[in-house]
């Protein structure tokens, strides 16, 4: 077990004899501590300072997620990047709209050329794209990827049965059960993203595509834009292959949900793909990296000349 996800009201967490132990009022459990990678608590959830202080010891991450209340989410990551300088090269990245643009650039480049393989992975015909070109600016960057989305969906929503009633991407609240199970996957997604930014010594508010926002962050939102289609066909997969059901949701005129056992399958099911999404995430950050080494070797030539 690398991460464990509390999705239990009126649990408590504290620390004895190496383990993490978990309580409930019908039952406790104790799990060592040398196999967690990351908690991540979704309801009300009691927790010892003793174990916090185990958790930055040990290097683990410790997130609160509250999808009603998205401003009480909250999180510390473990084994972070200390050295300062890293984050001040990114800052010179910001500062430089062309290196800026070439990022933002790729980034939507990459997320078309996903979605464009997923089509023809299914048997279809992938939908006619604009050409992005150098020359292209942020405005029309964010125009392209706007029309390239909404021809997706229409694409995307033909492949679930029309008893689960998705019919367009929605949120805040999701209408159906497949616009549920999308967001509370780009919602793990998300943290996923925002924890390989922080242990890489990056600035996560800080975005090249998106822009500051007051509790954002967007260098991760950035990072989630060429991987969102993992999510997409992770939620193909759980409908076509009927591991969720209508019987995992409840419904009423304007919201869905998903119910605590539909829950404990979405995460056995996600858990799988933790590998995989953390290696694509650190393949991009080494990415990042490279455009802070090029304004780094240019400004030493500039220096020298």
């Amino acid at each position: 077990m690398k991460q464990l996800i509390i999705d239990k009201k009126d649990i408590s967490l504290d620390f004895d004899n190496n383990c993490l132990i978990v309580k409930s009022k019908e039952a406790g459990q104790s799990i060592p501590i040398k196999y967690l990678q990351q908690v991540i608590c979704l309801h009300n959830v009691q927790i010892s300072t003793r174990l916090l202080g185990v958790f930055n010891e040990k290097g683990i991450d410790f997130c609160v997620i509250n999808n009603r209340h998205t401003e009480r989410t909250y999180g510390f990551y473990g084994n972070q990047y200390k050295d300062a300088k890293r984050r001040l090269k990114w800052y010179q990245v910001l500062s430089e709209p062309k290196i800026q643009r070439q990022i933002a650039h790729y980034l939507v480049q990459l997320k078309i050329t996903k979605q464009r393989k997923f089509q023809r992975e299914m048997g279809t015909l992938p939908t006619p794209r604009t050409a992005i070109s150098s020359s292209t600016t942020m405005a029309q960057l964010l125009g392209i990827e706007g029309s390239q989305q909404k021809k997706y969906w229409q694409w995307y929503k033909p492949f679930f049965a029309d008893n689960l009633k998705f019919n367009a991407r929605l949120r805040r609240p999701p209408p159906d059960p497949v616009n549920a199970s999308l967001s509370l996957g780009y919602t793990l997604l998300y943290h996923n993203c925002t924890r390989i930014i922080i242990i890489s010594g990056l600035d996560p508010y800080l975005g090249c595509y998106h822009t500051p926002s007051h509790g954002r962050y967007s260098l991760a939102c950035d990072l989630m834009e060429p991987m969102r289609i993992i999510v997409d066909e992770f939620v193909w997969r759980l409908f076509s292959s009927n591991i969720l059901t209508l019987k995992h949701f409840s419904q009423t005129s304007d919201t869905c949900i998903l119910l605590k056992e539909g829950r404990l399958i979405f995460y056995n099911e996600w858990e799988q793909h933790q590998v995989f999404i953390m290696n694509m995430a650190n393949g991009y950050i080494k990415r990042l990296l490279k455009w802070i080494n090029k304004i780094e070797c240019a400004n030493k030539e500039h220096y020298i000349h």
